[in-house]
């Protein structure tokens, strides 16, 4: 049997070179992908051998890719909303590899995808598109569609650059200024969100039996998605109380009063009666008070950066402030690094808190108090 590799060297524009063999196998010619070295291609080309021994065919089976794609639809086990959040998704993967044979698609091919998409969407969107690409490739290898998936080829950050996102929140003096720029029918829904951070998807799927007259306090316990009220939260953490102040009830008592009667028994519900939608209250109703306060780059989210920044200004513990938002990091660490870039007024007041303590107002900064403490032995720790 004839099975010799032959190494093959590809420069790339930048002056890096990638490496791929060439196999001669009972007079068939298979190829490998391309590598960093010459080592990683020539392991690879051992693998094909192997396998070729096994009984396994040198060459995959020829399938377009959304062709596959299309399969692949098919053995989700998920929910509805998160198809559907799926297919979104995958629009812009068939979009651009759609007509290719999924075997055909490499490295380079990737690579070049997720920095045409991060140019012209966000971060977050070009993760969703990463992630089911490699779902996708994955279940190719599984099903011998593909000998291996490109996916570990690629450059780990293959997203911009890391930078501090940009956090658009209200200072506080600005949350009543928004609210009074709300059509009045919005008002009370704006007061409880503002008051309470939650998604968007939990404050549309409040009902009436959630909120605790008794208690001040309101429960999310379920979400609306695709116009459905769906009975569980986010995440585990996601299931909780958030305690309301007694002027936010009185708007809630107010509210109950006039609130169009519901299939869910929502406290939200739409003029009509009807489960927001997502879409058309962010252009029909967000946008055009955002546009009145002339505040750039404000979507729902925003509100629930307005809450974090508020109470973490005020110096709520963060553990307490994630807990209220239903994060899954119960110790709030991730979310003071989430917002800490943005409370910079608060390191300047920390600091200059400090700072009049330790040196003393004087002509210049040599002026500081020396303070001599007398000589003290240390204990050693065995």
């Amino acid at each position: 049997m004839n099975d010799m590799a032959k190494v093959r060297v590809k420069t790339l524009k930048d002056g890096t070179k990638r490496y791929s063999c060439k196999l001669s196998i009972d007079g068939e010619y298979v190829y490998t992908h391309t590598w960093p070295t010459a080592r990683d291609a020539k392991r690879e080309a051992d693998e094909i051998r192997k396998r070729h021994l096994l009984g396994e065919p040198l060459k995959p089976k020829s399938v377009r890719f959304d062709a596959f794609v299309e399969t692949w639809y098919l053995t989700l086990k998920v929910k509805e909303s998160t198809r559907q959040d799926y297919q979104n998704t995958c629009r812009h993967l068939i979009a651009y590899f759609g007509k290719m044979p999924i075997g055909q698609i490499g490295a380079q091919d990737i690579e070049m995808f997720i920095a045409k998409m991060s140019r012209e969407y966000s971060a977050n969107s070009v993760h969703k598109a990463k992630t089911r690409l490699q779902q996708i490739l994955l279940r190719a290898e599984a099903y011998g569609v593909i000998r291996r998936s490109p996916m570990h080829l690629t450059k780990r950050n293959l997203t911009t650059p890391e930078r501090e996102k940009d956090i658009v929140f209200l200072e506080a003096e600005q949350i009543g200024d928004f609210i009074d720029a709300a059509p009045e029918f919005y008002r009370p829904l704006f007061t409880v969100w503002f008051a309470t951070g939650m998604r968007i998807a939990e404050i549309a799927a409040v009902t009436w039996d959630c909120v605790s007259w008794n208690g001040n306090s309101i429960r999310v316990k379920q979400q609306l998605k695709c116009q459905k009220i769906e009975p569980y939260a986010k995440t585990n953490a996601g299931l909780r109380t958030i305690g309301l102040d007694a002027g936010v009830m009185d708007v809630l008592r107010e509210h109950r009063k006039t609130c169009p009667l519901s299939e869910f028994n929502l406290v939200f519900p739409t003029v009509t009666g009807r489960p927001l939608h997502m879409s058309n209250f962010g252009s029909r109703i967000l946008r055009p008070i955002t546009k009145e306060l002339g505040v750039q780059g404000f979507t729902a989210h925003s509100i629930r950066h307005t809450f974090a920044t508020v109470l973490l200004s005020d110096g709520i513990n963060p553990k307490k402030v994630a807990q209220m938002m239903g994060h899954s990091d119960k110790s709030g660490d991730l979310l003071w690094r989430t917002y800490a870039h943005v409370l910079k007024a608060d390191h300047d007041r920390a600091s200059a808190a400090i700072g009049k303590y330790v040196v003393r107002e004087g002509d210049g900064p040599t002026d500081g108090i020396v303070i001599e403490f007398p000589a003290r032995r240390l204990r050693s720790v065995s």
